[in-house]
């Protein structure tokens, strides 16, 4: 076909899901540990990390969108973090 496709620029609302969702991929890896030896204080952890990202998500498809301080709070980040 040979058209070329330029890939749109990313948001800040995209930007700042990206940061968002790396921070509770981490977190998910230094759990893990927990999950193997089957300690439960893992179910907890991992509850509060699917809203983060569910939050994150939410951010990424909608730019009016506002993530809570709480998310932060959770994830260890400021909002300074978001800037990639």
């Amino acid at each position: 076909n040979g058209e070329v496709v330029a890939i749109p620029k990313m948001t800040d609302n995209e930007r700042e899901a990206i940061a968002i969702l790396q921070h509770t991929g981490r977190f998910y890896g230094q759990i893990s540990n927990l999950i193997k030896v089957k300690d439960e204080r893992w179910v907890h952890i991992t509850q509060n990390l699917s809203l983060c990202a569910k939050e994150a998500f939410k951010r990424f498809y909608d730019p009016h969108f506002r993530v809570d301080d709480e998310i932060y709070k959770v994830l260890n980040m400021s909002r300074d973090d978001r800037k990639m």
